[in-house]
């Protein structure tokens, strides 16, 4: 059998180079730190599935194959006084039994490192990511790989920041960061771009009481293939007062200096304003409230995080300038996207190069007891297209449940729950998941999973309704 690749990787060889570099820069910068402990974890996993809708067609086209997946990987951590580092890949290969010319491999890349150069003073954080995502909402969404679909896009994503941070004691506390990343889609239609930005922020010391300021500056450029370039950047000077070292309040005054494209000749450099206050009522939790304008209007923005010892929780709402890169790279730093061999389901419902005001809510809960754990989350987003006036909304809901039964049993139970509207295409789409598997630890090294789930999409095109339903069973295999 000769795998298909086709994510092209031979025709676009740079970004490939490009993670290999960083990952070089990943080690060099582990032996400079001085790292302490190198633990590399290799593995090979051996998958059999079986789906009753593998072009994930309307009902009564349906058509059920077999696919065979072979995932060898590793994962490899670095750590050391001043460096942490964690790298982990899998390749996907996928072998389809009734037409080969559908087989498949997928590269899955995910790395992060954190060098501290110079005690106190300069650190360097590199993060780089290879995976896959959904290009378009408004067609047949999978949360698998194995489902054969042209919405299926391999996306390249890099970010390498260098930055000084001190605190001068008694005086402030400064952070000077530049940042460069990109983000490749890796399809001709789609506009790749870079970003580029500075930040500068000095701060009165943080456990003092009394009067309280603060000095910000940012600029973000956003470069891409084709089109136009845009601009995001602001100043400004906050004010406030610290009762006691838990709690703030204060007033932030600044200006905007955009450039982007705008459907209505609205001006997008207007002075902006907010007050807020920050409180945390006891060891564990924390909370901030913002509200304010900017020049799309009024602004709110609220937080709270929670964290016990079997309880940690978070509430958040912002809203905020972005594009579809810039969304992709916040979701993949701060590690709301995984890498279990599923492509990214939650950009939006299209990827594009405009510039959006993004209204987020999310909300996330992790509650551990004796041997159940149980995770749950939720967002709801609002964008707003400058330059077009459309809207799209996009929700998401999940929950998990995993019980371990003794040392060699566990059982897992999920559900995943999203709903989108667009407001260019009046299209309106709901989806489900419904996931259910068995793990057998056969072994200390060798696992076995039997897995069921099962995928319901429906909206007011009857031509992107379809339901799927996989049975697999598989085994992993790690060496140490």
């Amino acid at each position: 059998m000769v795998i298909q690749h086709m994510e092209h990787i031979e025709s676009r060889p740079d970004k490939l180079y490009l993670l290999a570099g960083l990952l070089s820069l990943n080690f060099l910068l582990g032996h400079v730190s001085y790292a302490g402990e190198v633990r590399f974890t290799p593995f090979v996993g051996l998958k059999e599935s079986y789906s009753d809708n593998i072009l994930l067609a309307p009902k009564g086209q349906e058509e059920g194959e077999f696919v065979t997946e072979i995932s060898p990987g590793f994962s490899l951590q670095t750590t050391g006084s001043n460096f942490r580092s964690t790298v982990n890949y899998t390749l996907q290969n996928l072998y389809y039994l009734k037409d080969s010319n559908r087989n498949q491999a997928y590269n899955q890349l995910s790395a992060s490192s954190n060098a501290e150069l110079v005690d106190d003073y300069f650190f360097f954080d590199v993060n780089a990511n290879h995976t896959q995502a959904i290009a378009n909402a408004d067609e047949p969404v999978a949360n698998n790989n194995i489902a054969v679909t042209s919405n299926r896009i391999s996306v390249t994503s890099y970010n390498l920041s260098p930055y000084f941070r001190h605190s001068f004691r008694g005086i402030m506390d400064a952070t000077l960061r530049y940042s460069y990343s990109e983000v490749d889609f890796r399809r001709d239609e789609l506009v790749d771009s870079t970003q580029s930005g500075v930040n500068l922020q000095l701060t009165s010391p943080q456990r003092t009481t009394g009067v309280s300021w603060g000095v910000n500056y940012s600029k973000t450029k956003s470069a891409f293939g084709t089109g136009n370039d845009f601009i995001f950047g602001r100043g400004s000077l906050q004010l406030g007062y610290r009762f006691t070292t838990r709690t703030n309040i204060y007033a932030t005054s600044g200006k905007e200096d955009n450039s982007f494209a705008v459907n209505n000749n609205q001006n997008i450099d207007q002075s902006f304003w907010n007050v807020g206050a920050a409180w945390q009522p006891s060891a564990q939790d924390s909370i901030t409230v913002e509200f304010g304008d900017r020049f799309f209007g009024k602004t709110e923005r609220f937080g709270w995080r929670h964290n016990s010892r079997r309880l940690v929780f978070s509430v958040d709402y912002q809203e905020e300038l972005s594009t579809s890169a810039l969304a992709l790279l916040d979701q993949q730093q701060s590690g709301s996207t995984t890498m279990q061999n599923q492509p990214i389901n939650n950009i939006g419902t299209s990827i594009t190069s405009q510039v959006f005001v993004r209204s987020i809510g999310t909300a996330t809960l992790t509650y551990a007891i004796s041997k159940t754990n149980i995770v749950m989350s939720y967002s709801n987003e609002r964008r707003k297209f400058q330059d077009t006036g459309e809207i799209s909304r996009i929700q998401f809901a999940s929950a998990s449940v995993r019980v371990r039964a003794s040392s060699a049993w566990a059982y897992s139970l999920g559900a995943n729950w999203s709903n989108r509207y667009n407001s260019s295409t009046a299209l309106k789409t709901s989806f489900t998941n419904i996931n259910f598997s068995i793990q057998r630890q056969l072994t200390p090294l060798l696992q076995a999973v039997v897995a069921f789930n099962t995928s319901l999409q429906k909206s007011n095109n009857a031509l992107t309704d379809y339901n799927e339903n996989i049975l697999s069973i598989g085994i992993t295999k790690t060496f140490n």
